[in-house]
């Protein structure tokens, strides 16, 4: 859900300690195949869906976020609560 380019980049990154990043260097050096996701940063704070829902009380965050991690099956964690679908 909060996936973007930065991650690719630091997975590039990470292989790189294993040898090659392939001249990964930068967002703008990955290859072809990753021009359609997101440049980001994408996190809890910039993602569409989820800032709205940061203004909301507590108890209707947590109801709404614990609904997008139900139905993306995606985990992550907002404001110390880590959601996943149980």
């Amino acid at each position: 859900m909060f996936y973007d380019k930065h991650d690719e980049l630091a997975g590039f990154a990470r292989q790189g300690l294993f040898g090659s990043n392939e001249g990964v260097t930068s967002i703008n050096t990955l290859p072809a195949m990753y021009n359609g996701i997101a440049t980001g940063p994408v996190d809890a704070t910039t993602h569409p869906n989820v800032k709205s829902l940061l203004s909301l009380p507590m108890e209707h965050q947590k109801k709404h976020l614990q609904r997008i991690s139900n139905i993306t099956r995606h985990a992550f964690r907002i404001n110390g609560v880590t959601y996943y679908k149980k």
